[in-house]
């Protein structure tokens, strides 16, 4: 069994917070590679290889090639410091937060969002947005290493999955959790949809999920990942992405369509707060079009950055929901 809950939390959490910066910033390869197919591919977002200089920016072109074993396993060579780090702040959280090894194995049916389940269904979209994340970033790694936007979602999702699924199995030998079918379930789900935004002509620019928080101080501190009272989790609708609406003021704006639960924490039972679970629909701006423009090409790496975050993450306070909750 193993046993790590005397170790300093905080040196896991910067660590992950480490993992998180160096991929989305960390600069692509700048040269062409061979992959085992013979097909040049091209590496850096901001040049094409020719000869042996770098071009100003311009559109890839390149032909999809069936997807195959051999694929996916260049696709993971070509991401190695990312899979290390993000296996490695994993592993570190699961000791420190999940209690993983504090039990031997056993299987747990947690249910989805039903009132009686333990977070009404935040945990569940949980593994459902982490998956999506996770999917989308190592695709978005591996497309610049190898330029093919097709096999990098594929290889994405299934990275993701194989991270998820790591952590589903030790949770299985955790006291506190278990191994959920559930959880597996959410995670293909966020993971297929990752592929799906990335593959479907134009659906990337048109939606994005993201996940909310405020700190609800139910369960004390700052706690993104497991603060639920604290969450809502959306589908966000950008107008700019809809050719009827990309010349109009209208493209500044984009529709939520969100949930979130309340009254599921033993901080909230205590206050004699009852158990709710509330969907709603709301209109926001679009601060990824307001702030940085339509055009991602030319975005230096805090551009980059800023961009994938607003991405993933909803700004409190930036639109108005018919169920606000604030």
């Amino acid at each position: 069994m193993f046993m790590f809950k005397n170790q300093p939390k905080l040196l896991v959490t910067s660590f992950a917070v480490a993992t998180a910066a160096l991929i989305f910033a960390s600069p692509a390869s700048a040269w062409k590679k061979q992959n085992s197919h013979g097909e040049k591919a091209v590496a850096d977002i901001r040049g094409v290889a020719k000869g042996d200089q770098l071009a100003p920016a311009q559109h890839v072109e390149y032909v999809e090639q069936d997807y195959s074993f051999d694929r996916f396993a260049n696709d993971v060579k070509s991401i190695p410091l990312e899979l290390a780090l993000t296996y490695g702040a994993t592993i570190g959280l699961g000791f420190t937060e999940w209690d993983w090894g504090s039990s031997s194995f056993g299987f747990k049916s947690e249910g989805f969002f039903g009132k009686n389940t333990a977070n009404g269904g935040m945990d569940k979209l949980g593994h459902a947005w982490s998956s999506y994340v996770l999917s989308d970033v190592f695709a978005r790694r591996i497309r610049r290493a190898t330029g093919d936007r097709h096999s990098a979602a594929i290889s994405g999702a299934l990275l993701a999955m194989g991270v998820q699924t790591m952590v589903e199995v030790f949770d299985g030998f955790s006291s506190s959790h278990g191994f959920s079918y559930e959880d597996m379930v959410m995670n293909a789900a966020g993971a297929t949809f990752s592929y799906l935004r990335q593959t479907v002509p134009g659906m990337d620019k048109k939606i994005d999920f993201r996940l909310e928080y405020i700190p609800s101080g139910n369960v004390g501190g700052f706690r993104p990942h497991s603060d639920y009272s604290g969450q809502k989790y959306l589908l966000a609708f950008k107008l700019s992405g809809f050719e009827v609406f990309e010349e109009t003021p209208l493209r500044f704006l984009e529709i939520h369509a969100g949930y979130f639960a309340r009254g599921f924490t033993a901080k909230e039972a205590s206050m004699g707060i009852s158990r709710r679970r509330e969907t709603y629909i709301g209109i926001g701006l679009n601060l990824q079009r307001i702030l940085l423009g339509d055009n991602a090409e030319n975005d230096n790496v805090l551009e980059d950055v800023g961009r994938s975050a607003l991405q993933y993450f909803q700004v409190p306070y930036t639109y108005y929901g018919t169920r606000n909750d604030w």
